[in-house]
């Protein structure tokens, strides 16, 4: 097996090519989906009962911007 540095640019696009094909990266963004999902949920429901304050919005959307981010 090959180091990621001993890769060349070829045999990464074509994996990436391959799993495509295969649909894995799109059924790695639905698990993530979901997992966000019940993230986002938990985290509704351990700090909607405290104070509207900018770490708590934080917390509340930190989880949604890195799934959006991922998928730019």
């Amino acid at each position: 097996m090959l180091s990621r540095e001993q890769r060349t640019h070829e045999q990464i696009e074509w994996m990436r090519e391959l799993m495509n094909a295969r649909g894995s990266i799109d059924y790695a963004r639905q698990i993530a989906h979901g997992l966000a999902g019940a993230a986002m949920h938990e985290s509704w429901r351990l700090f909607s009962r405290l104070p509207d304050t900018r770490d708590k919005q934080f917390l509340l959307e930190v989880t949604p911007w890195v799934i959006e981010r991922n998928e730019a």
